[in-house]
């Protein structure tokens, strides 16, 4: 069920508005996990723990939407059967579990219009499809938070001006986790000129020594979990609420050193020993 907007609550959408702008396609996930509608249930189970994810969206084989399976979705499927139940070894396939009316929507949609879709069908996140009903990304409730947050952030940070040192080693500055966010903040000065643009980054993490390896992609065709990025006028943006999840070590590191190598693809972010002052 494709729908646009059909609601009758337009304070609240008027108080959206003034929030949130832009369009899905601005701020939705375009590398999206998916599901064949045939795949086995446990399957679909362990390829959500694996990329800790929330939702996962189920197509069938020309990429048509046929619905959204959620954690809460699954953990409702393994409490009401049994170990035992298929003793022959049939497994249950995710299709069984969808509702056939997926709600989806259009990557040119208001983006304001999407939350009020959201928050009114109380779901956490939104199929986005092109003219032909085919999977083209992702529009989650994590999305607009992030959304939500950068413009407040934006917005006092507008209204200040930042101190910089006149001596001193600039490039020094950290990179560093948002927490309220899990958005990952990488300082430009400390990149230099010549680092490629990419519009994708792939993350990497050492255990051991706590460092995290951003990996900047040119394209994502041979690129599995490749992460869209934003290049601000100062940072380097990197949406990595889901890296964080996987390795939570990395999330309660204070600041870390940036320096990039021979290869300037790719960047080294090493845990600093103290947090920075101020």
């Amino acid at each position: 069920m494709k729908i646009g907007m059909g609601c009758n609550r337009m304070s609240d959408l008027q108080t959206l508005t003034e929030r949130v702008t832009g369009i899905v396609g601005d701020v939705m996930t375009r590398e999206v996990q998916s599901a064949l509608e045939n795949a086995p249930v446990r399957v679909v189970a362990r390829q959500m723990s694996d990329q800790c994810l929330r939702h996962i969206v189920i197509i069938d084989r020309r990429r048509t939407v046929v619905g959204v399976i959620s954690q809460r979705d699954l953990l409702k499927h393994f409490l009401a059967e049994p170990a035992n139940e298929n003793p022959t070894g049939d497994e249950k396939v995710v299709d069984a579990l969808i509702s056939r009316s997926p709600v989806t929507i259009a990557a040119e949609l208001e983006l304001a219009k999407a939350a009020l879709i959201l928050a009114t069908n109380k779901i956490g996140c939104l199929p986005v499809v092109n003219q032909r009903k085919h999977l083209i990304g992702v529009l989650s409730s994590s999305d607009l938070v992030r959304r939500l947050a950068g413009g407040e952030q934006a917005k006092v940070e507008s209204e200040y001006e930042f101190y910089v040192p006149s001596s001193g080693n600039a490039s020094d500055a950290p990179a560093f986790v948002r927490r309220a966010t899990g958005d990952l903040v990488i300082p430009l000065e400390c990149l230099g000129d010549d680092i490629p643009a990419t519009e994708h980054v792939l993350l990497g993490y050492n255990e051991p020594n706590g460092c995290i390896l951003v990996k900047l992609v040119p394209n994502t065709r041979n690129a599995a979990g490749a992460i869209p990025v934003t290049w601000g006028s100062k940072t380097l943006l990197i949406p990595a609420f889901g890296f964080i999840s996987r390795f939570p070590a990395a999330g309660k590191t204070a600041a870390f050193k940036v320096s990039t190598g021979a290869d300037k693809r790719l960047i080294v972010l090493a845990p600093r020993n103290t947090r920075p002052s101020g």
